[in-house]
C-alpha cells in the first residue's frame, strides 16, 4: 500500500505516520506496549445546555 490508506489510496495511512513519528523520536516502545482504552464515561461533561 506504500503508506497509503486502505479506503482512500490518495491519503497517507495514519498508522504509518504515527509509526514514522515515533521512530524519529526514539519511542517505538510505545507501539509495542499495550495501551488500554480510555474510559470516557468518567470525564466531566456539562449536565445542561442553555441556549440564549
Amino acid at each position: 500500500n506504500n503508506g497509503k490508506g486502505e479506503v482512500d489510496k490518495e491519503k497517507d495511512c495514519a498508522w504509518t505516520l504515527i509509526y514514522q513519528r515515533l521512530k524519529l523520536q526514539g519511542r517505538l516502545d510505545l507501539m509495542r506496549k499495550y495501551q488500554p482504552p480510555k474510559n470516557h464515561q468518567v470525564t466531566l461533561r456539562p449536565k445542561n445546555l442553555k441556549l440564549g
